[in-house]
């Protein structure tokens, strides 16, 4: 019987599922996809993005990045917390619908900004489209 994760993933999505493959939900979206035989699209922010995970946060993360179909490296080799913001909305820019997991409290960090961008972006085409039954 597959996941729950992965028949939503194949339900919403079809045939790609976009990761920004950090830790926690990113990793288990990303598992759930190519256990759903959607194609991986790994939306890197920096090379050194695993580098302070444990040994096997690491390995799990280059084994994903290497069974991923497409990549977008969105800054350099370094940390840099402003590239992080970067990926979210290169990753809300290229997606036809967006998925995240927030704690109602949570107020401030990078899943916030996404799904604070997401909703602008949505507010601004409900103007654009007027009536439109999806609004």
């Amino acid at each position: 019987m597959p996941h729950p994760v992965q028949t939503l993933a194949r339900v919403l999505l079809g045939s790609a599922a976009i990761s920004g493959f950090a830790l926690g939900a990113d990793t288990i979206w990303s598992l759930a996809a190519l256990a759903a035989g959607m194609h991986l699209h790994a939306y890197i922010p920096f090379e050194s993005q695993p580098n302070r995970w444990s040994k096997a946060d690491q390995a799990l993360w280059h084994s994903l990045r290497a069974r991923a179909h497409y990549e977008v490296l969105v800054g350099g080799a370094d940390f840099d917390g402003k590239v992080l913001f970067a990926r979210n909305e290169a990753m809300i820019r290229d997606c036809d619908l967006v998925v995240a997991l927030l704690r109602s409290d949570v107020t401030k960090g990078g899943t916030f900004s996404a799904v604070q961008s997401t909703r602008r972006a949505r507010e601004a085409n409900a103007h654009a489209r007027p009536g439109h039954p999806d609004d």
